[in-house]
């Protein structure tokens, strides 16, 4: 047994180290419970400051899928649903871009983090980006980007594809729930 399911006294800790003892089927405390949303994302940056113009393709199409685990050699991952349960800090994310449509696209990544924690400790981000690897480089794979769990709140990331400096299709926001107990909840 975890000692840290028995002697913490944040409910959110204990129930996610229950879980990791007991399995998925522990009840997780809802992020509705809590307030966690997306916040203000207007430092987002638009697709004109990256000098492209949305020109949305039928035939091209992107959606964005997530798993997570708690350390980069972990060799456990778990799907994550959009807008899904609290990450604690410090789990890792993999998500992956499925793309329909010819491969003739360069595939961006953007990630809007929002809330209190993000913006007191200047990590709102929102830039676009290319895929990247856990540990900050450059990723040989486009459609798989890397990120890990840090601020409190709702953050999301989206991917995004250009031909000729024309957005053809972009994904729904995928929406990461996290927790990071050395910081309050707050909007």
């Amino acid at each position: 047994m975890s000692a840290r399911a028995v002697t913490t006294v944040d409910s959110v800790e204990a129930a996610d180290a229950w879980r990791e003892i007991l399995g998925e089927a522990f009840p997780a405390v809802p992020t509705s419970a809590l307030g966690i949303r997306v916040s203000d994302d207007s430092h987002a940056r638009t697709y004109a400051r990256q000098g492209w113009v949305e020109a949305l393709d039928e035939r091209y199409g992107v959606r964005v899928v997530a798993t997570t685990q708690r350390g980069i050699r972990s060799p456990h991952a778990a799907k994550y649903e959009n807008n899904g349960d609290l990450l604690f800090y410090g789990r890792k994310i993999r998500f992956e871009a499925l793309t329909r449509g010819n491969q003739d696209v360069e595939v961006w990544w953007q990630v809007a983090n929002t809330g209190r924690h993000a913006r007191d400790v200047n990590g709102l981000r929102g830039e676009f980006f290319k895929a990247k690897q856990l540990n900050g480089r450059a990723s040989a794979n486009a459609r798989e980007n890397w990120e890990d769990t840090s601020y409190t709140g709702a953050h999301w990331i989206r991917a995004v594809l250009v031909k000729d400096s024309r957005v053809v299709a972009a994904s729904d926001k995928f929406v990461v729930n996290i927790y990071n107990k050395s910081w309050p909840f707050g909007l």
